[in-house]
């Protein structure tokens, strides 16, 4: 037990008692292991008349008078071994939270023997057909030893029994008896491959109603798979799927493993994914699918059944990630020196590939996506959503005892066209996007020096309209080999999903073949037989030939310069999207402290529940969501924030409630991911709304111009802006890349990671708030920021800059004075913000000196600085500067990177140099939005089109706006007046 509102002891122990008899006498029942609703009315109002006795009960404890403010910890280790956590424990929290209006919580830890309701993503898996159970058999196989999962089920290296918040639970369900159960499903129409996966070395991971076959075989015939046979299992198969999902709290979507070229897999899959969408909406479906071969074809009607697949495949399927076994052959016998390969062979490279591009869902690390955010990134239009895959290093055991391939190397090797997983030439089409999933020991650095390698490479074209063509994750878990298998345990991998408009020559194959066969109508028979209509073939052929004259459409229309790709490089941890802080104790703290983490994954929140400084925060301030918004600012606004903003905005009452004086709000976020435009601008409105008048200062992390978080990073970006300029007072600016830099060149750190930056950041913060927070020289409230810095209502985005960031050897041997920290600070590679203010007009500089510093000392820096030419001022604004002097020295995190000084400064400026990141952005969102990519994704989630033009025209007034005051200024610069007087 723990925090100030823990329970009694044996109070706990009651409840958990009570609740235990409660599934003992049948209040839900235990099937195989997988827990269900009891359809029993009278035992389900019997829980809910044990949970009112239960709320009643609490009410009557005196230390919980403030029950609504109260987090429930119920701790009894052994009924969480003893049952799963489950939905009735689930409804028992539900009725609770209802009733007494808070939000409770049960948190497994076993130090502290907890159990935790969480709500977890989860995916499940639907292998349909020969091809797709077998590469499920390999792909289950390979994610068993990833995460030391024994073929029993059995992980003895996971404690948390019955938890659901291990990051593999997208994937494995956890039974009470700690069983780590796939969520899939493996059909086909005939037994035998199925029978090989009962019998096989796995067979006691699965569970037996997941295994699924029929009587006969599709006898690779789209038709019969399709409206004969397959219609006969189709419902089985839906509710073995349904049970699964109705087990998941947080189900992002489905990934489907089939072969396009048999009877089962292209017609029975297509009728699961067409009752799919029926069933689930607009949950997302991604398709892992083998494609028929161009010499060697497993069925003379081969391009039959796969052009009337792909006829489903793009109605149906949000992304769809082909290979083809003539490709894997030759990787096979070019790279691993077999002779012969076997389809095992080829599934466990399958599975590689199918686990490099999972990893982010199955394992913490550097970037936490969830499903939805590969088709944000890679699909500019619904129907152009075929990728290509690769994957290096391939390499045998023998030739990697002699080698380690760099990222450089690896990265290269994706691109080559022999690495395809399907037999095409990318030289012979151009990228649109790539998502680059790196694995082990890999560092940003090097990501970001192979990424500028390829972009020079005259045989990688992309197409100019998608200026952030590269999407790249890092996950730390190094790949996982098959032992005994043919690939070698690599030090590190990459695998790139692709979308290039290259693909076209695959299909431009397939309708060969069709058409020759079709033109004499031969086999059509088979199919007519089974109740198929022959107009469905020439349907099939229409949509696959409007398919390539997208494709074709796509490449023509690119202009021949090829425009700036920007890397895209996450590192250690995620910056959290949103973080709301407000004032109390002498500005930033109350008696039990004040802010407000919100994310709509929780991930991120999770480090601070668990981190360092978990007692710090009340459990009410770390806000998180079911699932992410997925790069995309209309799921952020419209759909997924909206779900959690009301409850946000409660808690933020409650803080204000709180105060005594709030002079306003201080809103963290990033503009370039879903969560932090999407969801922070929807509360920068409704804090509008609600606060009237309060100042808000937004400190925003700004998209880079190399570096991207997302390649849709332009249009999170614009229609952020779009809101910061009607609903933030300030805007204070800064981007990873000056950030990165800053680290590199000033503190010798050659990997810099979010740690690194985010405390650089902090140090610029805390020198902005120390005169509300430390008694000193100058004592400012939150809106003599922007009465000082903000010379028009628009004009109000921010440069900010800092000195002296110096590590502790080089402070050892120098003490920087009053005037070089004063000149650091205009130096353009010390702004936080990659522009050169020497391309622009200081309006306003505010600069905060903290530590041993005095008035004299100021006046003659400042003095200094006005005599440079290359520092310019507006001549309308004469008192250029606002200096503050508070005498507590800079504090730095122990261990930390920066050094411990006797004297900084930091400085806001106002400058018409900003400019030029927003005409950066500008150039990005044009390109794109000129082919309208991507936009479909945002118009998906309730989003008028015409938001996109009105926040583009929006930011072009901005710049008009920044250009004006630059060119109405007399030509001869004005004196600016010191500020020496303030002290």
């Amino acid at each position: 037990m723990h925090g100030r509102w823990a329970l009694p002891e044996p109070l706990v122990q009651e409840t958990l008692r009570r609740y235990a008899d409660l599934l003992r006498v049948g209040l839900v029942s235990v099937n195989d292991e997988v827990v269900r609703w009891s359809s029993d009315t009278s035992k389900e109002l019997q829980l809910r008349s044990f949970c009112e006795a239960f709320v009643d009960k609490l009410r009557s404890l005196k230390e919980l008078s403030r029950l609504d403010d109260a987090i429930l910890r119920l701790s009894s280790y052994w009924v969480c071994k003893a049952f799963s956590i489950n939905y009735a424990l689930h409804e028992v929290l539900t009725l609770i939270q209802r009733r007494v209006g808070m939000f409770c919580t049960i948190e497994t830890r076993e130090d502290q023997g907890s159990a935790l309701v969480s709500y977890s993503v989860e995916a499940i898996c639907i292998h349909i057909g020969q091809g797709g159970v077998q590469i499920g058999n390999a792909c289950w196989e390979l994610f068993c030893l990833e995460h030391g999962i024994q073929p029993d089920g059995q992980m003895p290296s996971d404690k948390t029994i019955g938890g659901g918040d291990d990051a593999f639970n997208t994937f494995f369900s956890e039974t009470g008896a700690g069983k780590h159960v796939p969520r899939c499903v493996m059909v086909d129409l005939e037994p035998t491959v199925v029978d090989e996966v009962r019998t096989g070395t796995y067979r006691q991971l699965f569970h037996p109603e997941q295994l699924i076959s029929g009587k006969e075989d599709a006898a690779n015939n789209f038709a019969r798979g399709h409206y004969t046979i397959g219609k006969e299992i189709v419902d089985l198969v839906l509710d073995r799927i349904r049970k699964l999902a109705d087990n998941c709290t947080g189900l992002q979507g489905f990934c489907v493993y089939n072969a396009c070229g048999g009877g089962t897999g292209s017609g029975l899959g297509c009728l699961m994914l067409e009752r799919l969408s029926v069933d689930y909406g607009k949950k997302s479906k991604i398709s892992f699918t083998v494609w028929c071969c161009p010499q060697v074809a497993t069925a003379v009607v081969e391009p039959y059944n796969t052009v009337l697949c792909v006829h489903s495949l793009l109605e149906h399927t949000d992304v769809t990630i082909m290979y083809d076994n003539e490709a894997l052959y030759d990787i096979c016998r070019r790279n691993l020196d077999i002779e012969r390969p076997t389809y095992t062979n080829l599934n466990r490279l399958i599975a590689q590939i199918i686990s490099s591009l999972t990893a982010s869902l199955r394992f913490d690390g550097a970037l936490n996506v969830d499903i939805t955010e590969f088709q944000t990134n890679l699909v500019p239009y619904p129907r152009i959503h075929f990728m290509l895959t690769s994957y290096a290093p391939v390499i045998s055991a023998e030739k990697a005892y002699h080698e380690q391939l760099s990222v450089a190397e690896i990265t290269m090797s994706v691109f080559e066209p022999a690495s395809m997983m399907v037999k095409c030439d990318p030289r012979h089409g151009k990228y649109m996007a790539c998502c680059m999933m790196y694995r082990g020991d890999v560092v940003p650095k090097d990501v970001n020096a192979a990424v500028a390698t390829i972009k020079t490479k005259r045989t990688i074209q992309f197409v100019d309209w998608c200026p952030t063509g590269f999407k790249c994750g890092i996950n730390y878990q190094p790949p996982t080999v098959v032992p005994g298998g043919d690939l070698a345990k690599v030090m590190r991998a990459c695998c790139m999903i692709s979308n290039s408009t290259a693909i076209a020559e695959v299909f431009s194959r397939i309708d060969h073949k069709f058409d020759l066969m079709y033109s004499k109508r031969a086999f059509v028979h088979h199919y007519v037989g089974e109740g198929m209509e022959e107009g469905e073939f020439s349907e099939a052929r229409e949509d696959l030939a409007a398919l390539e004259k997208d494709y074709e459409e796509v490449g023509i229309e690119t202009a021949e310069g090829e425009g700036e790709e920007e890397g895209k490089v996450l590192h250690e941890s995620q910056i959290p999207d949103i973080h709301l802080l407000q004032d109390a104790f002498n500005t930033f703290f109350s008696e039990t402290g004040a802010g407000k983490h919100v994310d709509l994954e929780p991930t991120v929140v999770d480090e601070v529940r668990t981190g360092t400084y978990r007692q710090l925060f009340h459990p009410e301030q770390l806000i998180s969501g079911k699932e992410d918004a997925a790069n995309n600012f209309a799921r952020g606004h419209y759909t997924i924030g909206k779900e959690i903003v009301d409850l946000v905005l409660d808690r933020i009452r409650k803080l204000a409630d709180n105060c005594t004086g709030l002079q306003g709000f201080c809103v963290y976020n990033a503009c370039g991911g879903g969560t932090g435009s999407g969801l922070g601008c929807l509360m920068l409105e409704r804090l509008s709304v609600d606060y009237g008048k309060k100042s808000k200062i937004s400190f925003t992390v700004w998209c880079c111009p190399q570096v991207a978080t997302a390649v849709v990073e332009p249009y999170n970006t614009v229609l952020c802006v779009h809101s910061l300029l009607e609903h933030t007072d300030v805007t204070i600016m800064y981007d990873n890349e000056a950030l990165y830099d800053i680290c590199r060149r000033n503190l010798d750190i050659e990997r810099p990671t979010y740690t690194n930056l985010n405390r650089l950041i902090a140090q610029i913060i805390s020198s902005l708030t120390a005169s509300l927070r430390f008694d000193g020289a100058l004592n400012v409230d939150i809106t003599e920021f922007q009465t000082n810095l903000v010379p028009y209502p628009r004009i109000h985005f921010m440069l900010t800059s800092y000195a002296p960031v110096i590590s502790a050897e080089k402070a050892y041997h120098e003490q920087l004075s009053v005037a070089e920290i004063t000149m650091s600070v205009f130096e353009p590679a010390s702004m936080m913000v990659k522009c050169d203010p020497r391309h622009g007009k200081y309006m306003a500089c505010c600069m905060m000196y903290r530590g041993d510093v005095v008035p004299k000392d100021v006046n003659a820096a400042v003095a200094t600085i006005k005599t440079k030419r290359t520092i310019q001022f507006v001549d309308w604004c004469p008192t250029g500067f606002k200096c503050g002097i508070n005498y507590q020295p800079p504090t730095v995190v122990p261990g930390g990177d920066l050094a411990k000084v006797m004297r900084a400064c930091c400085m806001i400026s106002n400058s018409t140099a900003i400019a030029e990141v927003f005409s950066r952005i500008d150039h990005k969102f044009d390109l794109m939005y000129s082919k309208r990519a991507f936009v479909h994704h945002y118009v998906g989630e309730g989003m008028e089109e015409g938001e996109f033009s009105e926040a583009r025209e929006d930011l072009a007034a901005l710049e008009k706006d920044y250009e004006e005051v630059g060119i109405e200024t007399a030509e001869g610069e004005g004196e600016e007046e010191g500020y020496g007087d303030e002290f």
